[in-house]
Protein backbone atom coordinates (compact mmCIF):
# COMPACT_ATOMS: atom_id res chain seq x y z
CA UNK A 1 0.00 0.00 0.00
CA UNK A 2 1.20 3.45 -0.88
CA UNK A 3 0.58 6.52 1.26
CA UNK A 4 -0.84 9.50 -0.67
CA UNK A 5 0.39 12.78 0.73
CA UNK A 6 0.43 15.17 -2.23
CA UNK A 7 -1.55 16.33 -5.25
CA UNK A 8 1.29 15.07 -7.45
CA UNK A 9 0.87 11.54 -6.04
CA UNK A 10 -2.89 11.79 -6.56
CA UNK A 11 -2.34 12.86 -10.17
CA UNK A 12 -0.03 9.86 -10.71
CA UNK A 13 -2.67 7.56 -9.24
CA UNK A 14 -5.27 8.98 -11.65
CA UNK A 15 -2.94 8.29 -14.60
CA UNK A 16 -2.37 4.73 -13.33
CA UNK A 17 -6.14 4.24 -13.18
CA UNK A 18 -6.23 4.26 -16.98
CA UNK A 19 -4.15 1.06 -16.94
CA UNK A 20 -5.77 -0.65 -13.95
CA UNK A 21 -8.23 0.37 -11.24
CA UNK A 22 -6.76 2.09 -8.20
CA UNK A 23 -8.19 2.17 -4.69
CA UNK A 24 -7.99 4.98 -2.15
CA UNK A 25 -8.70 4.16 1.46
CA UNK A 26 -9.32 7.32 3.50
CA UNK A 27 -8.32 6.49 7.05
CA UNK A 28 -8.70 8.41 10.29
CA UNK A 29 -6.19 7.56 12.99
CA UNK A 30 -8.62 8.87 15.63
CA UNK A 31 -11.69 6.87 14.60
CA UNK A 32 -12.38 3.38 15.99
CA UNK A 33 -14.67 2.60 13.03
CA UNK A 34 -11.83 3.47 10.65
CA UNK A 35 -9.45 1.23 12.62
CA UNK A 36 -11.90 -1.66 12.37
CA UNK A 37 -12.25 -1.22 8.61
CA UNK A 38 -8.47 -0.97 8.28
CA UNK A 39 -8.10 -4.28 10.12
CA UNK A 40 -10.72 -5.95 7.88
CA UNK A 41 -9.04 -4.75 4.68
CA UNK A 42 -5.43 -5.09 5.81
CA UNK A 43 -4.61 -8.14 3.67
CA UNK A 44 -5.85 -6.32 0.57
CA UNK A 45 -3.43 -3.47 1.21
CA UNK A 46 -0.54 -5.64 0.05
CA UNK A 47 -1.79 -5.23 -3.51
CA UNK A 48 -0.10 -2.48 -5.50
CA UNK A 49 -3.30 -0.69 -6.46
CA UNK A 50 -4.22 0.19 -2.86
CA UNK A 51 -3.40 3.66 -1.57
CA UNK A 52 -4.04 5.15 1.86
CA UNK A 53 -4.82 8.74 2.64
CA UNK A 54 -4.52 9.48 6.35
CA UNK A 55 -6.93 12.35 6.87
CA UNK A 56 -5.08 13.90 9.81
CA UNK A 57 -1.90 14.15 7.74
CA UNK A 58 -3.49 15.42 4.52
CA UNK A 59 -6.42 17.65 5.41
CA UNK A 60 -6.30 19.66 2.18
CA UNK A 61 -5.75 16.58 0.02
CA UNK A 62 -8.80 14.78 1.39
CA UNK A 63 -10.96 17.63 0.08
CA UNK A 64 -9.11 17.74 -3.26
CA UNK A 65 -9.93 14.03 -3.68
CA UNK A 66 -13.59 14.69 -2.85
CA UNK A 67 -13.84 17.62 -5.29
CA UNK A 68 -11.83 16.05 -8.09
CA UNK A 69 -13.68 12.74 -7.99
CA UNK A 70 -17.08 14.28 -7.14
CA UNK A 71 -17.44 12.08 -4.05
CA UNK A 72 -18.53 13.48 -0.69
CA UNK A 73 -15.69 13.20 1.83
CA UNK A 74 -16.15 10.49 4.43
CA UNK A 75 -13.75 8.70 6.72
CA UNK A 76 -13.29 5.82 6.62
CA UNK A 77 -13.99 5.59 2.92
CA UNK A 78 -13.07 3.36 0.00
CA UNK A 79 -12.97 4.88 -3.48
CA UNK A 80 -12.21 2.83 -6.59
CA UNK A 81 -10.93 4.85 -9.54
CA UNK A 82 -10.91 3.64 -13.14
CA UNK A 83 -10.08 5.75 -16.19
CA UNK A 84 -9.58 8.79 -13.98
CA UNK A 85 -13.06 8.66 -12.41
CA UNK A 86 -14.57 7.34 -9.20
CA UNK A 87 -16.52 4.24 -10.21
CA UNK A 88 -17.31 2.97 -6.71
CA UNK A 89 -17.29 4.43 -3.22
CA UNK A 90 -18.60 3.50 0.16
CA UNK A 91 -17.92 4.45 3.74
CA UNK A 92 -18.02 3.49 7.38
CA UNK A 93 -19.71 0.18 8.23
CA UNK A 94 -20.68 -0.40 4.59
CA UNK A 95 -17.05 -1.14 3.71
CA UNK A 96 -16.39 -4.86 3.40
CA UNK A 97 -13.53 -6.83 1.96
CA UNK A 98 -15.91 -8.84 -0.21
CA UNK A 99 -17.73 -5.83 -1.69
CA UNK A 100 -14.44 -4.02 -2.32
CA UNK A 101 -13.02 -7.03 -4.18
CA UNK A 102 -16.24 -7.51 -6.15
CA UNK A 103 -16.29 -3.85 -7.22
CA UNK A 104 -12.59 -3.97 -8.07
CA UNK A 105 -13.07 -7.10 -10.21
CA UNK A 106 -15.70 -5.29 -12.28
CA UNK A 107 -13.08 -2.79 -13.47
CA UNK A 108 -10.07 -5.06 -13.98
CA UNK A 109 -8.93 -5.09 -17.59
Amino acid sequence: MKNITSKKELDELLVQSHESPQVIFKHSLACPVSRGVYDRLERLFEEGYFHILIVQESAALKMIVADLLDVEHQSPQVIIIANGEAVYHTSHHSITKEDTLKALDEYQK
